[in-house]
């Protein structure tokens, strides 16, 4: 019985070979089947590709052109400023072309004076432009405004004795030799100032009118400055600072020390990109502000007025201070920060 079941099978069996050799066909059907089913997913997922990296490229795209739009609109506000103060200045200053009689006539009464904004030195003017250099770049609307007076009239800087005591820093300063000494009442001026200067110039009239300073009489700015032009100045405030980490003045406690001075505003967090930037240009300071010809040939970082603020007069000590935001000049209101 097992015998013809054996002869059985193996008859079946030659004749599937047979079959198969006569149609070959039929024992590749399911690798066909199989390479089909790969090719189906292949091209699912190189379709889903596809349609990603078209979505990346719109998105992309998209990105470019809204930081084009906003690349174009910021150059072209800063074309139009500077062809515009470019163009007054042009109008006031040199009266050429078609300038009227009156502007000629005032060009030639008025002394015109540009003030510059904070961190620049000023440069040099000519016969009909004088521009202000030697104010601190990193003063305080108060110190640059007397900075400027004297400047103009000549003398050693006189910051005054209340403010120097109130905030902690030497009561004189540079001596200037006076750039513009007829200036009063007679000869007034028109300041034309940009950023910070504004500020410089709107305080400097505050002064005079205030009788701040002896040869002036109190009550007494009107005929002094004619005009107070603004190119893109901070009048009131500049909330960039907040956004760099700077606390707003009145989450400062204002205190005084036991030497009497009084201590304002602070620089922020460790973290906070104010502090970092100032903290860098105090270093800087400590370093190289011991050394004339840096200052004169480089660059002056106009912190003459407030002691113990180098290496030489204050030491590695004073460098800790100012790296842990524990100076004077790090806490005060009398500085641009």
């Amino acid at each position: 019985m097992s015998q013809s079941v054996v002869t059985k099978l193996g008859s079946y069996w030659g004749c599937l070979i047979r079959l198969l050799q006569a149609n070959p066909s039929l024992h590749v059907t399911s690798k066909m089947n199989d390479a089909a089913t790969l090719g189906a997913s292949a091209k699912v997922s190189l379709s889903r590709f596809i349609r990603i990296l078209v979505a990346l490229k719109k998105i992309v795209r998209r990105i470019l052109y809204v930081l084009s739009l906003k690349v174009v609109f910021t150059l072209s506000i800063l074309k139009f400023v500077l062809s515009w103060a470019r163009s007054f200045l042009r109008t006031i200053l040199r009266c050429r072309g078609r300038a009227t009689r009156s502007i000629e006539h005032c060009a030639i009464q008025y002394q015109v004076v540009f003030i510059p904004g904070l961190m620049t030195k000023g440069d040099e003017g000519d016969e009909s432009l004088i521009v202000a250099s030697g104010l601190s770049p990193f003063g305080s609307s108060h110190d640059r405004a007397v900075e400027l007076y004297y400047f103009l009239k000549g003398g050693t800087v006189d910051y005054g004795l209340k403010h120097s005591k109130k905030f902690g820093h030497k009561r004189y300063g540079m001596t200037f030799p006076g750039i513009h000494r007829e200036w009063g009442s007679d000869h007034p001026v028109i300041f034309i100032a940009h950023s910070h200067g504004g500020n410089t110039a709107r305080t400097l009239q505050n002064l005079i009118r205030s009788g701040f300073f002896a040869e002036i009489p109190a009550g007494v700015s009107a005929p002094w400055i004619r005009a107070i032009v603004c190119i893109a100045s901070p009048l009131n405030g500049c909330r960039l600072l907040y956004s760099l980490g700077m606390p707003p003045r009145s989450k400062c406690e204002t205190h005084i020390t036991a030497d009497g001075v009084e201590r304002g505003q602070q620089l922020g967090p460790w973290w906070s990109l104010v502090r970092f930037g100032q903290t860098l240009g105090y270093v800087a300071h400590w370093t190289t502000g011991d050394f004339p010809f840096f200052l004169r040939n480089v660059y002056d970082w106009g912190f003459r007025s407030w002691p113990r603020l180098t290496a030489r007069t204050s030491g590695l000590r004073g460098l800790v201070r100012i790296l842990k935001a524990e100076h004077a000049v790090q806490n005060t209101d009398d500085t641009a920060g």
